[in-house]
């Protein structure tokens, strides 16, 4: 593996290069709330012996979580 690292620019800003990618971990953790809930999700069907793939579409409301589960109320 070859890494090649740019030479930083000691702007007033901090910023290297112009990339404020790092600084935005606020809208990276926004997945993961989501991603949660169907690891969640995936937990109850297999405890409940359901098996294969499910769609889960975003927002993950109340009701699509019960029928994703297969709770049937």
């Amino acid at each position: 593996m070859n890494v090649t690292l740019p030479k930083a620019d000691n702007k007033a800003d901090g910023q290297i290069l112009g990339s404020k990618a790092t600084g935005e971990a606020s809208i990276c953790i926004g997945p993961a709330t989501f991603f949660a809930v169907k690891d969640a999700i995936f937990a109850a069907r297999k405890e409940a012996g359901i098996d294969g793939y499910f769609r889960m579409d975003v927002p993950a409301t109340a009701a699509r979580v019960k029928e994703a589960c297969g709770v049937q109320f």
